[in-house]
């Protein structure tokens, strides 16, 4: 119940409540404020292994009721329910005006006006091949990694770490960089965590964390990083309790 107040929380709202916990359920309400007023918002938030039943007619009219009889609630769900693999479908059983996972509604209300630092890449990229697990060699590593770190690799896509190794000046920073800018501009929520050998030599002088980490990621990616830095819900959210942004993470 936490995680989600501390999500409200991020986002700016204020008189938080639980309107009522339930199994399979929580029914939440926020405020907003505005330059001119404050806005409710209401909120059915759909644990991980709560059931398609839950969306009885019992259910559906006590959720209307809880929203003032307005029916003006919006279903959240977390990234890896069953619930989120069809989302239109989730919306209409569950009877909600729209429909969102946590990461998305984290992303929708941070990502949206953050501009992206282009990454510096070489004018004339050839893309190398790798050598991976038997000797087998693979054609067109940037595509290959890219596919692994989005989990769409056969080969790969239980493994949870990649060390990409090679001789000095060989181009494994350039592969590194063309793969951070390749992976956003095929999904722009993806945030590809790219620290060169210098940022991590600053790093090991200081006491290293996850959220120093996090904060320098970030304030490298976006021209602006906003509420995003220092912030340990947007992390957890998107760095940790998904396990395909954690992946690129390693990457």
């Amino acid at each position: 119940m936490k995680h989600f107040h501390d999500i409200l929380a991020t986002l700016g709202a204020s008189n938080i409540q639980l309107v009522e916990p339930n199994k399979y359920w929580d029914f939440w309400m926020a405020t907003y404020k505005t330059p001119i007023t404050s806005i409710s918002g209401y909120y059915l938030y759909l644990k991980h292994d709560c059931p398609q039943k839950e969306s009885s007619i019992e259910n559906l009219t006590h959720w209307k009721f809880l929203s003032r009889n307005l029916g003006d609630y919006e279903v959240i769900v977390t990234p890896k329910s069953p619930l989120s693999q069809n989302l239109e479908g989730t919306r209409s059983l569950f009877g909600a005006k729209s429909v969102r996972t946590t990461k998305q509604f984290l992303l929708d209300n941070f990502l949206k006006d953050l501009s992206w630092k282009p990454v510096r890449r070489e004018e004339h990229f050839i893309d190398p091949d790798l050598e991976i697990a038997e000797k087998k060699s693979v054609h067109n590593a940037v595509k290959y990694l890219s596919q692994w770190i989005k989990g769409e690799s056969s080969t790969l896509n239980t493994t949870a770490l990649t060390i990409l190794t090679a001789h000095g000046g060989i181009g494994k920073t350039t592969v590194s960089r063309v793969l951070c800018d390749t992976l956003h501009s095929q999904d722009s929520t993806i945030i590809p965590i790219l620290i060169e050998s210098e940022q991590w030599r600053h790093l090991i002088q200081t006491n290293f964390t996850m959220n120093s980490l996090w904060d320098l990621a970030i304030s490298k990616r976006f021209e602006r990083a906003g509420n995003l830095l220092a912030n340990k819900v947007a992390l957890r959210e998107m760095c940790i309790r998904d396990s395909h942004i954690t992946r690129q993470g390693c990457a």
